[in-house]
């Protein structure tokens, strides 16, 4: 609804802008810790280990708690 009233839109079309900015940057993260993986540098292989494990720890909170479930 943050979006929705910022870009004076409809809540749908907030939560469509919110949708497309998540799937972006999903796709910047995947893209660059590939690229990164590919330097074979072991710290920063383990660094985005870790942000990928910290992400999915996120993501199966959200679905355990359902802290942020609208309705």
């Amino acid at each position: 609804m943050a979006l929705a009233h910022h870009h004076g839109c409809s809540v749908q079309e907030g939560s469509d802008l919110t949708a497309a900015e998540v799937a972006r940057q999903t796709d910047c993260f995947t893209q660059l810790s590939t690229d990164l993986r590919q330097r074979g540098i072991v710290v920063i292989d383990r660094y985005v280990h870790g942000l990928e494990e910290q992400i999915a720890g996120h993501l199966a909170w959200l679905h355990e708690t359902g802290r942020y479930e609208i309705g």
